[in-house]
């Protein structure tokens, strides 16, 4: 944790807040919070949870362990205990930071949210499967991308027949980030493994977080466990994916949450286009630039994404508000829910957040 709160007091240092505190909270009890957090853990029956938040008085952050879980014969063991050093799969909360780095690309001229991406790597429509789908693909601008119009499945990365209408009502689709990062990684010559530490992970110190699969991760990451309590491992994808790929931990990404309330060298126009409502999604909340925004009787404005990489899942929340953050990650395939008690051990909230979809 002493990692996090040095991160945390270069960002307050270097970064004017845009986000104004709405008031103090009362000091957390750390030790109540890791007993609630294992009763979630043992009520869903998870095998751990990494949990970070904070707040203008506290920064929280612990890993607990299910030793049930564990304890049942043959199941494998950790390579190195669990610890907030401990490495998780962050699936689809990945997806944030690509709108940070789309933002930043607008702002140094080097990519514009209305042009057709096609126009920036025209070898994007040799991922589509016919003429017709290609035709279609044409139309894709970077801003369907973030907002989630784009019309594509949430599954299809190659060969992809399309069957919706860019720019024509939401789908969340992982495919259409992934076309982003493409063509991003094609407008700078480089990977997104390597210009998601350029333009993020090396600027705030997220020394352990990246797209794709690092040697340390051989040692420090979480092994994910299907319902059935198999261990379902693999050390990487063929390549680093916007989507679903990052690799990290509470503390590092509630870094990123931090430097994103406070500013995180944005300018203004860039900063409200982060931040803007653009239309009520089905499930009854707003679309952000890729995340969620709820607007809660009790905890004010939450801006929010979940990720389901089957085995390891987790949460991220923004709290404008109040300025706090919270940020968790397990690792086993589970239905039974455990965001929105989690949520409320840490802020005391007694209405959920029902717009959100389950897991």
């Amino acid at each position: 944790m002493n990692r996090l709160i040095s991160i945390l007091l270069i960002i307050a240092c270097t970064a004017g807040s845009r986000i104004e505190c709405a008031g103090q909270q009362s000091a957390k009890n750390e030790e109540a919070l890791k007993a609630r957090v294992l009763e979630i853990v043992k009520e869903a029956g998870l095998p751990s949870m990494q949990v970070t938040y904070t707040s203008p008085t506290d920064t929280i952050s612990f890993v607990v362990v299910n030793e049930k879980f564990y304890a049942l014969e043959g199941r494998p063991q950790e390579t190195l205990p669990l610890s907030t050093n401990t490495i998780y799969q962050a699936a689809s909360i990945s997806k944030p930071p690509m709108a940070y780095i789309a933002l930043k690309l607008v702002e140094e001229g080097k990519l514009k949210l209305d042009r057709p991406l096609y126009k920036y790597w025209k070898g994007m429509l040799d991922l589509f499967a016919d003429k017709a789908s290609r035709k279609k693909a044409k139309k894709i601008t970077p801003f369907m991308t973030l907002v989630h119009t784009t019309g594509l499945d949430n599954k299809t990365y190659k060969d992809i027949v399309y069957e919706g209408t860019p720019g024509e009502g939401y789908r969340y689709s992982g495919p259409g980030i992934h076309l982003l990062d493409l063509a991003i990684g094609h407008i700078l010559g480089k990977d997104l493994r390597f210009y998601s530490k350029d333009y993020i992970f090396d600027k705030i110190g997220m020394q352990h977080s990246n797209y794709f699969w690092q040697d340390e991760y051989d040692w420090t990451a979480a092994r994910g466990y299907l319902a059935n309590g198999k261990w379902r491992y693999t050390t990487t994808w063929k390549e680093a994916n916007a989507a679903y790929t990052l690799r990290t931990t509470s503390e590092e990404y509630t870094a990123f949450m931090r430097w994103i309330m406070g500013g995180a060298d944005l300018s203004k126009e860039s900063y409200d286009l982060m931040f803007k409502e653009y239309f009520m999604t089905p499930s009854g909340d707003y679309q952000g630039l890729v995340w969620r925004k709820d607007k809660h009787p009790e905890m004010g404005m939450v801006y929010h994404h979940s990720g389901n990489n089957r085995c390891y899942k987790g949460w991220m929340g923004i709290f404008p508000d109040s300025q706090e953050t919270l940020c968790f990650f397990t690792n086993y395939e589970t239905k039974k829910e455990f965001i929105n008690p989690m949520i409320a051990a840490f802020m005391g909230n007694e209405i959920p957040l029902t717009a959100r979809r389950k897991l």
